[in-house]
């Protein structure tokens, strides 16, 4: 499950005011797997052009601004509209802070605009849209250059002036979620740690016993949702997507262990998928991982801060994050509670380890990315 963006430096009035209003969407939410292309008018055209050049400006923002220059994409005579502005203005940069604790060098970014559906009156409009963006970044002393993707789901409502579309509101699930009131507080600097782990050797991925950790993380890869060529951006269609009810990371990561295509993990009375769907442990992150824990099929190698388990230490020299093995589990808990989990698909040039994941999407994402000082890691060993 996923947080809902929230700056928690902005007035509490201002967020009751957006949340109240955004939250009580005007439209059916559209289901976002079962896209169909149709003809479009002269005024639909238009509004896709502009929410292209919106999210292409915005994609570039993540890498190469501050945010200067996107206040002319919205409404900011409207408090919505100014929400909206200061909420991508921090997301930057928070993304920035990241990557400088993390000595991350950003150096692209490209985004893929997937319009869902679009509802236009003559002064208002209402659209349902997925930007695929991919980011190129090199980390520490690494001179390859590695990508991370994303997808996120959008809702907005907009409004006509001079000729040209704004953004009044914009509702999403955000890829790139953190901790945006402590901004300075978000690295989380190591005592006689860098913050980018030694090198973690390459392994092989192993097929033993009945984990096929190979086949996990290719089905991880293929149906991320985010989109990479031909094939991808999509989810498996076999199964429901729970994004609107709650998220889909424990269902993916069930997937991911369990397809006969994935890691063949054999199902059983607790944690199963049928003809109505996911058990509670199939599709709920806590449940999720407390079955994997208290059945014996899983083991925590750590639960603590990103500190805590990344710092190296004499039982674990590259930190306790270095010995998760791809198909291994992250779980991420916020207020007691483990809200999501993601699958580790391997480690990018630096040796950092790197996760896929649904609600929002991620495609080799760093582990920690989104997440702050607040967050405590689970770190979960898949046997089998």
């Amino acid at each position: 499950m996923e947080r809902l963006t929230v700056i928690k430096a902005l007035p509490i009035l201002l967020i009751v005011i957006y949340l109240s209003s955004v939250l009580a969407l005007p439209r059916a939410l559209p289901v976002l797997q079962n896209i169909v292309v149709i003809a479009e008018t002269e005024p639909e055209q238009q509004l896709r052009k502009e929410l292209e050049n919106f999210f292409h400006q915005r994609t570039r923002m993540l890498v190469h601004g501050e945010g200067d220059g996107l206040e002319v994409f919205y409404d900011t005579w409207e408090i919505t509209g100014e929400w909206a502005l200061e909420c991508e203005r921090a997301r930057i940069k928070y993304l920035h802070q990241w990557a400088e604790e993390r000595r991350v060098q950003l150096l692209d970014a490209s985004c893929q605009l997937a319009v869902v559906s679009l509802d236009l009156g003559e002064e208002r409009a209402f659209a349902s849209v997925c930007p695929h963006i991919i980011i190129t970044y090199r980390q520490g002393d690494s001179n390859r250059i590695d990508l991370m993707g994303a997808r996120t789901i959008h809702w907005l409502e907009l409004v006509k002036k001079d000729k040209h579309w704004l953004v009044q509101k914009d509702w999403f699930l955000d890829p790139f979620e953190g901790d945006r009131a402590i901004l300075s507080a978000i690295g989380e600097k190591i005592e006689g740690a860098t913050p980018v782990a030694t090198w973690i050797p390459e392994r092989d991925i192993a097929i033993t016993g009945s984990y096929n950790r190979q086949a996990a993380v290719k089905y991880a890869n293929r149906y991320v949702g985010v989109r990479l060529g031909p094939g991808t951006g999509r989810y498996n269609q076999k199964y429901r997507d729970y994004s609107l009810g709650g998220g889909d990371c424990a269902n993916f990561a069930s997937q991911v262990l369990a397809d006969a295509e994935a890691g063949g993990l054999p199902q059983d009375w607790i944690w199963f998928y049928g003809n109505e769907g996911g058990s509670q442990a199939w599709v709920q992150a806590e449940a999720f991982v407390n079955y994997f824990l208290g059945s014996g099929r899983a083991q925590c190698i750590m639960r603590g801060s990103y500190a805590e388990v990344s710092t190296p230490t004499a039982e674990h020299p590259q930190g306790a994050i270095g010995k998760l093995l791809p198909g291994d589990i992250v779980g991420y808990e916020f207020d007691g509670m483990i809200s999501h989990v993601s699958i580790v698909v391997g480690q990018n040039s630096a040796g950092y380890v790197v996760v896929n994941s649904h609600s929002a999407d991620r495609f080799q994402v760093p582990w920690d990315l989104g997440y702050d000082r607040n967050t405590t890691f689970w770190l979960v060993q898949i046997k089998g």
